[in-house]
């Protein structure tokens, strides 16, 4: 595969779009919709093909390091991509959901090595004596804000920065709200090493 693909992909395009105009020019509105759309698949089908291949040349050259996840999340994220171009100008709404449920599975491909993280850290704290509630403490804000940073770049997607500005905007609050118990044992511990804090005492 050369660079005959790009030849390919062209005559695909100009063909798609040749049809398109002479179908609606003859009242046919819907066929050509479906022809645009079956030429835009067409082509998604030549493009993925060409990815795939990308892929396992990488695989290949990188396999000694593992299975190498990143590319998989890669290639969700560009299929993904490429469907939400192809639906968005025939169905804007469809095309939102289809970017969701990509960032979705996205996010689900890294499920099981945020359970490996969490784990690591409860036995560090379990083997070091520290307080597991500041580990929770430190998960929730961890989490908050990871999960305030995927909504907000969904409500931009989508159009709704606003939204996503109020969501970020919550984030912080809730993120202030949770480490308000760390901030006042750090206080505490200042003011317990303070030497002025004896000699107010003293007197």
């Amino acid at each position: 595969m050369g660079v005959e693909i790009i030849f390919k992909i062209t005559a695909v395009g100009i063909l798609t779009a040749v049809v398109g105009q002479v179908l609606k020019q003859t009242g046919k509105e819907e066929i050509a919709t479906f022809s645009t759309l079956s030429g835009l698949i067409i082509v998604l089908l030549m493009v993925l093909d060409l990815i795939g291949t990308l892929f396992d040349t990488v695989k290949n050259l990188f396999g000694f390091w593992g299975n190498m996840e990143i590319v998989r999340i890669i290639g969700i994220g560009i299929i993904t991509i490429l469907c939400v171009i192809i639906i968005k100008p025939i169905k804007p709404e469809i095309a939102i959901i289809v970017g969701v449920c990509g960032g979705i599975l996205i996010l689900s491909q890294t499920i099981n090595y945020i359970f490996e993280i969490i784990s690591t850290f409860t036995n560090i704290v379990e083997k070091t004596g520290l307080n597991m509630g500041l580990l929770k403490i430190v998960l929730k804000i961890v989490g908050i804000g990871y999960l305030t940073e995927f909504s907000a770049n969904l409500c931009a997607d989508s159009g709704n920065s606003s939204i996503g500005d109020k969501i970020v905007f919550a984030g912080k609050i809730l993120v202030l709200y949770i480490s308000l118990p760390i901030v006042t044992n750090i206080i505490e511990i200042i003011m317990e090493l303070l030497p002025w804090k004896n000699f107010w005492l003293l007197c």
